[in-house]
């Protein structure tokens, strides 16, 4: 690949320099940012892959940007050249306001920032797709606590349940002993209250 910066890169026709590459598919992310609530964990495990992912893109997209400026700062220093060339020639004092317009009118330098345009663009489509993976992990997150809550209180529930039902149990077996007790003793004649188990 040549030197962006040299002049045959500066006079290098729109098609061939000035493409514009967009890396972030949104129809992909709209896909990449669902999460299955069914499926937590599975969600958790291909979270770093898409940060990965789309962190590159950014990256890219960020790279993008300083090669086209790059690109426009190199065409506009040959114009430039040009202009002041073809002043000296001509025997025309030329202002630096007037040299920047010059510069900025020119159609190589309308297209490059153009371009350039469109690259920030690309570069703020892709840091906003990183921000929605981030964001993703951080409903991931607490999508996972409330689960864990929910969870815990079931075995609460559940731990109550069965300390109930062993209470109830063992006060009906107390009751069966104490009736059954009250009844040996109603037999033999005697009826010793201190003798009768206690009903919790």
């Amino acid at each position: 690949m040549s030197d962006p910066t040299s002049d045959d890169a500066a006079e290098a026709p729109a098609s061939n320099s000035l493409k514009v590459r967009s890396y972030v598919d949104p129809a992909q992310l709209a896909l990449d940012v669902q999460v299955n609530v069914k499926d937590l964990t599975g969600c958790m495990m291909e979270q770093p892959g898409l940060l990965a992912h789309y962190g590159t893109q950014a990256a890219l997209a960020a790279y993008q940007v300083l090669k086209l400026r790059q690109l426009r700062d190199a065409r506009a220093a040959v114009i430039d050249k040009k202009i002041r060339d073809k002043a000296k020639e001509d025997n025309v004092k030329l202002t630096e306001a007037l040299i920047e317009k010059e510069i900025d009118r020119h159609p190589k330098i309308i297209q490059a920032q153009s371009a350039l345009n469109e690259a920030k663009m690309q570069e703020s489509l892709a840091l906003s797709a990183v921000e929605a993976i981030r964001h993703r992990r951080d409903m991931l997150i607490q999508m996972g606590a409330q689960s864990r809550a929910e969870m815990e209180g079931d075995i609460r529930i559940r731990t109550a349940e069965v300390r109930d039902a062993a209470q109830r149990d063992l006060r009906s077996r107390a009751l069966a002993a104490r009736v059954g007790h009250a009844a040996r003793a109603e037999a033999d004649g005697v009826a010793d209250e201190d003798a009768l188990p206690e009903v919790a």
